[in-house]
Parts: structure tokens; sequence; C-alpha cells
């Protein structure tokens, strides 16, 4: 039971983590500028409106209407009304996450790795005073251990275009 909920809850976690930004093309000067701080030296990958695989790109440079970059093929640019998404690995994103989730695992393996090997059932210890000192040491380690891991592997940051704005002014 236990594991359950510590498995809905750093779901929870990575889902209200998860960085997604939501545009409307054309882009403005500001968000143009973000975009390109947030990519910087990052291969993107993007996902067409019509479907189809996801391509790479290296070199991402954004603009107002479209984005350009370095495919397996080479150079390519493609316009913004053609795009559904854009996502990149951000180890920032993914220290937060882990910092979250290494918390609260560590915090719920602490108390309970404390509460294991209390002998001192009789005197009411184990009740709350041992537990509560393993999780606080345990949330600890897991914060540390979550942050490097979590920053080591990354998480997805991701861009979705709205697809009505395209529409519209395609019109």
């Amino acid at each position: 039971m236990m594991r359950a909920i510590c498995c809905c809850a750093a779901s929870a976690i990575l889902a209200a983590c998860a960085s997604t930004i939501h545009l409307r093309p054309p882009l403005s000067e500001e968000q143009v500028a973000r975009l390109r701080k947030e990519t910087e030296n990052k291969p993107v990958v993007f996902a067409s409106q019509a479907g189809g695989p996801e391509l790479a790109l290296s070199d991402f440079l954004p603009a107002s209407d479209a984005v350009h970059g370095m495919t397996g093929e080479g150079p390519r640019t493609i316009p913004l009304r053609e795009l559904a998404s854009l996502r990149w690995r951000n180890s920032w994103s993914g220290a937060k996450a882990g910092m979250l989730t290494g918390v609260l695992g560590g915090a719920a393996a602490g108390a309970l790795i404390a509460n294991a090997n209390c002998h001192s059932v009789e005197t009411g210890l184990c009740n709350g005073l041992v537990q509560g000192f393993g999780a606080g040491v345990g949330a600890f380690v897991g914060l540390a251990l979550g942050l490097v891991v979590g920053a080591a592997i990354g998480a997805d940051d991701r861009v979705e275009f709205d697809r009505s704005a395209v529409t519209k002014s395609s019109d």
C-alpha cells in the first residue's frame, strides 16, 4: 500500500514539475529570446502538425515564424505553422523533479528503516520520535541524491504550439 502511495505521489510531482510553454505563432521578440536562451546548445526534437516521426535539430535557432537547425540531412527551416511541439532535455528541470521525488522517497524510506530497526516498542519511542528522525535523515539524503541524479538525467521541457492560432493565421 505504501509503495502505491509513493508511486502516485512521485508521478504527481513529476507531472507538476514538467515545464511546458504554450505559444501562438508568430512569436514575439521576447518569446524568441526566451526560446533561444532555453534551448542554447541543446538538441531540439520537433513533432509536426501532420504527425509522423519526430525529427531532431542541432544548432537550433528559433525565429518569429520558423525554426532553423541542422538535421542529419543538412540545414533545415521549418515554418511554425507546421509544428505541433518542440522538446529538449534540461538539467535544471531534472534536478527539480529529482529533489522533490528524493525528499518524499527518502522520508518514507527513512521512516520505514528507523521503525524496522527500533527495538524499544515498549517505551513508545518508535511511534514518533525515531520515525520522525529517520524520516528527516531520509529526506535530507533523498534531496541530495535526487538533485544529483535528476540533474544528470535531466527532464524534458517543451513548447506546444496552439493549433487554433495556426489555423486562424493561415486563413
